[in-house]
């Protein structure tokens, strides 16, 4: 799989799509082939389970090379440094840790821990160190008003 540098001058969005049916990835990758843009494929942790990483790990490997666009591969919202490492292990060129559920300093010490983990391998990291309000990942409403606070996570 490729990676992309982020360069203002050619003015485009990098766009991000949840792969879990199986032909998601070809109908994704053939038009941003045809657009000749680069792609995300994001898979969350209960896409996942049981053969589905190894599966879906799998398929990207196997067509990337196919496509001349970067392809990125990019776990989403992980909970556990364990997720983290099976991930990087197969593939995954991008991983998300979301330690939003944990303490900050618990989260920031984790979320630390998985960036030299992941960078050692040549792997990027997103993090989540707040709150985001919306809907959790199971798809309830979070609207709590609680949100990420600057100031905790500059």
């Amino acid at each position: 799989m490729k990676s992309f540098p982020m360069q203002k001058k050619h003015r485009y969005a990098v766009t991000a799509f949840d792969i879990t049916p199986d032909l998601f990835p070809r109908a994704i990758l053939d038009l941003c082939e045809e657009e000749r843009a680069p792609v995300i494929l994001a898979a969350l942790e209960h896409d996942l389970q049981g053969v589905g990483l190894d599966y879906v790990a799998g398929i990207v490997r196997a067509v990337a090379p196919a496509y001349t666009v970067p392809v990125v591969l990019h776990l989403d919202h992980a909970a556990s440094f364990d997720l983290v490492k099976r991930c990087i292990a197969v593939g995954f060129s991008s991983v998300m840790f979301d330690g939003s559920h944990l303490p900050l300093a618990e989260n920031i010490a984790q979320t630390r821990d998985i960036v030299r983990y992941a960078h050692a391998r040549g792997v990027t990291v997103e993090a989540e160190l707040g709150f985001v309000a919306g809907n959790d990942l199971g798809g309830a409403s979070t609207g709590d008003g609680r949100l990420t606070d600057p100031a905790e996570v500059e």
